[in-house]
């Protein structure tokens, strides 16, 4: 059944709150199945145009009053490019709209807070950010962004918490004991967003679990709106960037002096510079020394994939030194240390 014709369901909603989410999972069930069948698919024109079909439906008379209800919940959730266009729908279906909610019409404009907030594992590959938003004359409620930032940064997880340390309680028990007690602080530099500005909405990659389908719209909107709400202050949320081909000479320079004190003389300096060409690459400034179980399987899987077998070979034994020095220099614990050493001693093919 489409979207279209699940729509009357929406009609249950009872506030702002309740209709943004069961857009969301409405849409995200569509898209999940779609992508895993095609992940090339241009997801913010296949939006626009789920948009365009619910107001000719209605202005058709073939709708039934849950489209509009649609439409109210896709302008709450739509990315940025699409608003416009959407409520410019809602505004030609106006005429044939039956009696609605005065709540309804506060979905349009979702208001962010002027703040944010922010978590770390104790690798420092697992990060959250964490802003409040309402809707006007409601409860304002926290929305959580979980990014996966061992490689290039991607949504993990996000959605909609009561408050604040909701949140950051939910975002602490997904990813487990590493972020066990890891603090929740007030985001104070623009440095600290930069995990949201690298996100990128434009393709699915064709794995998103349905949390990450049902977010996907959201995810982008939220990071707008609080971009939006940060621009006059003095942490704006920062332009997106590419972090490829960074001069990788400190950690090159730090590695030879470490290898050569713990293994009695430097590692082959060309193989070093090509560990720390790829470990850079693409990724989070602020990550560029924390190693993980997950960010050696990234590394892992990309130096299978882009290198000869011997030469892969040899990388690989440089790699374990290599997460060695990371873990040692981050003062990991031995038990958080294990787990590095195992992660970068996977075998071939195991990674990715």
């Amino acid at each position: 059944m489409s979207i279209l014709d699940s729509a009357g369901e929406l009609k249950t909603a009872a506030g702002p709150r309740e209709l943004e989410q069961a857009t969301a999972e409405l849409v995200g069930a569509e898209l999940h199945g779609m992508v895993h069948d095609d992940a090339g698919v241009h997801v913010e024109l296949w939006f626009r145009s789920l948009a365009a079909d619910a107001a000719i439906r209605l202005l058709e008379g073939k709708a039934g009053e849950g489209v509009r209800y649609l439409l109210h919940g896709l302008t709450a959730i739509g990315p940025p490019g699409t608003v416009p266009a959407t409520r410019q729908k809602l505004q030609q279906t106006k005429r044939v709209a039956g009696a609605e909610p005065a709540w309804l019409q506060r979905m349009a404009k979702p208001k962010a807070g002027r703040e944010a907030w922010r978590l770390e594992d104790r690798f420092g590959t697992r990060l959250a950010i964490v802003m409040e938003y309402a809707f006007a004359k409601e409860p304002s409620v926290a929305y959580l962004f979980d990014v996966d930032a061992c490689g290039l940064p991607r949504l993990a997880g996000a959605g909609v918490h009561d408050d604040v340390e909701a949140a950051a309680e939910a975002w602490r028990s997904a990813v487990g004991d590493t972020a066990a007690g890891a603090p929740l602080e007030r985001v104070t530099s623009s440095s600290e967003l930069r995990a949201l500005a690298q996100l990128d909405f434009r393709t699915p990659m064709g794995d998103e679990t349905r949390n990450q389908a049902d977010e996907w719209f959201r995810a982008e909107r939220r990071i707008h709106d609080l971009a939006t709400a940060l621009r006059s202050t003095a942490c704006p949320v920062p332009a997106r960037r590419s972090f490829f081909d960074e001069d990788s000479t400190p950690l090159v320079e730090e590695f030879t002096e470490w290898h050569t004190g713990a293994h009695g003389g430097p590692p082959d300096p060309e193989l070093t510079e090509m560990v720390a060409q790829e470990w850079q690459d693409g990724i989070l400034p602020q990550t560029t020394y924390c190693v993980s179980p997950e960010r050696l399987a990234y590394q892992l899987a990309i130096i299978d994939d882009s290198y000869e077998r011997e030469t892969a070979a040899e990388l690989r034994a440089l790699l374990c030194r290599w997460s060695r020095w990371l873990g040692e220099r981050d003062g990991l614990p031995e038990d958080l240390l294990d787990r590095v050493d195992r992660a970068a001693r996977a075998p071939f093919g195991a990674a990715g």
